[in-house]
């Protein structure tokens, strides 16, 4: 009933060892990727804080002046695009040598947790200000 059966042939060996992933280790003289994308998401995120404030501490200071509302809030959004555009400019040169492609990885999480957190932000104040939220 029960017939023996052979073990699978075992398969020939690789000619060349398994690949491993560099993400856990150090490049040579700097800080293993994972640690320098977590650095990076850390630091983007008060630097992105300090931009923000400068920018509207910039447009409050000429609020009660004979500028026009809509100049300041241009003047507001060129230094902020301003500031994005460098910090995008800044990662994407990092990202291109393997010894600091983490800390573009972590530019850009810091980025876009920064802007989940600015929306989160303007979602509740617009609301609390137009007396929708419960």
């Amino acid at each position: 009933m029960s017939e023996p059966h052979d073990p699978p042939p075992t398969p020939p060996p690789l000619p060349h060892p398994s690949p491993v992933l560099p993400y856990s280790q150090a490049p040579a003289g700097g800080l293993p990727m994972v640690a320098q994308a977590v650095f990076g998401t850390i630091i983007t995120g008060p630097v992105l804080v300090v931009a923000t404030c400068f920018v509207l501490g910039f447009g409050s200071a000429f609020a009660n002046t004979n500028t026009s509302t809509y100049v300041l809030l241009s003047i507001g959004v060129v230094l902020a695009i301003a500031a994005l555009v460098t910090i995008l400019i800044f990662a994407r040169r990092l990202r291109k040598s393997e010894r600091s492609r983490g800390w573009a990885i972590g530019i850009y999480i810091g980025l876009g947790l920064f802007g989940l957190f600015w929306g989160t932000c303007g979602l509740l104040l617009y609301s609390l200000s137009s007396g929708s939220f419960h």
